[in-house]
C-alpha cells in the first residue's frame, strides 16, 4: 500500500513513500489502468482501518495531522512530525510496556522490592511537587488473589505511593469493591480504578467504595475506530466520497475545534 504525505508550506508539494513489503507503490498506482482511491489518515490505527476498508493507498494529510494536535493547518508542525506519523504507520514498533488486557500475557509481576525502589526513586527525583506517584498492581489480573494484591499495595504505600491503582480485567466488579473494603480497614492512601471491563459498575458504587480516581479509558480510540470503519466502508462501497457525508461533521466544525477563527484574528492583528 502506498503512502502520500501532504504538507502545507514551503515544500510546495507532497512526499511519497511505500509500506514495505507492499504489492503497490505510489508510482505503481499512478501508472495503473484504474483510478486508485487513497484514504486520508493521521495515525497508524486509521491506516489499518483504511487498509481493511479496501483503500488503495493512504493520504497523510497536513490538515488531519494538525487537527489531531488541535492545531490549525498553518504549517505549525514540522517535517519531523510527518516523518513520525509515517514511521508509526510503516513500522508499528511496539513499546516495551504491553497492555495488560492483551490475551496471552505471560510476564511475571516485578519483584515487590524492585517496584518499591522505583516508587522511592520517582518520589525523590520529581521536580514538581504537584506530580503524584500512583502505584498500580496487576495481581488480580494474574489471578494471584486479593491477599497478594493487598500485600503488594501495602508495600507500595509504605514506600511512599500517593495513590494505589487496583487493576482488574474481569467483568465482575466485586473483586475490586472487595479490595477497597479490605484496603480501607487499615490504609488511608486513596484508590484508583479503571473499570474498562467491568463497565456496568456505577459511579456511586465506586465512590461509595472509596475510589478517588475513576479512569474511563480507551473509549476515545474505540469510538474513533468505529466511526472510521463506518465512514471508510461507506465511501469504499461504491468508491464515491459523497456516500460518507452522513458520517462526517462539516469542515466548519473542524475549523471551530482547531481554533481557525483565533488564527484568523491573530493574522488580522499581527500580519501587516
Amino acid at each position: 500500500m502506498g503512502i502520500v504525505v501532504s504538507r502545507n508550506g514551503n515544500t510546495n508539494g507532497s512526499h511519497a513513500a511505500a509500506v514495505p513489503p507492499a504489492p503497490a507503490t505510489i508510482r505503481g498506482l499512478l501508472s495503473g489502468t484504474k483510478a486508485a482511491v487513497l484514504i486520508g489518515v493521521h495515525n497508524a490505527l486509521g491506516a489499518k482501518i483504511a487498509e481493511e476498508a479496501g483503500a488503495d493507498g493512504l493520504w497523510i494529510s497536513s490538515f488531519e495531522v494538525h487537527a489531531a494536535h488541535r492545531l490549525p493547518d498553518a504549517d505549525i508542525l514540522g517535517t519531523e512530525d510527518y516523518v513520525s506519523v509515517v514511521h508509526q504507520i510503516v513500522d508499528r514498533a511496539p513499546f516495551p510496556k504491553r497492555c495488560s488486557f492483551y490475551d496471552g500475557m505471560q510476564e511475571d509481576l516485578e519483584l515487590e522490592s524492585t517496584f518499591c525502589g522505583k516508587i522511592l526513586a520517582a518520589i525523590e527525583k520529581r521536580v514538581d511537587e504537584g506530580f503524584a506517584v500512583i502505584a498500580r498492581t496487576e495481581a488480580l489480573i494474574k489471578d494471584l488473589g486479593l491477599d497478594v494484591a493487598l500485600e503488594r499495595t501495602r508495600a507500595y504505600a509504605a514506600a511512599g505511593a500517593e495513590g494505589i491503582l487496583i487493576h482488574h480485567k474481569g467483568s465482575d466488579p466485586r473483586p475490586v469493591l472487595e479490595f477497597a473494603d479490605r484496603w480501607y480497614r487499615s490504609e488511608t492512601v486513596p484508590l484508583v480504578c479503571v473499570p474498562t471491563t467491568y463497565n456496568t459498575v456505577t459511579y456511586r458504587q465506586l465512590d461509595d467504595a472509596g475510589f478517588r480516581l475513576v479512569i474511563f479509558a480507551n473509549y476515545g480510540v474505540r469510538s474513533i475506530a468505529k466511526a472510521l470503519q463506518g465512514t471508510f466502508e461507506a465511501v469504499m462501497a461504491n468508491r464515491r466520497l459523497a456516500d460518507g457525508d452522513e458520517h462526517v461533521v462539516p469542515m466548519e466544525e473542524v475549523f471551530r475545534l482547531i481554533y481557525v477563527d483565533e488564527l484568523k484574528e491573530n493574522e488580522a492583528r499581527y500580519v501587516r
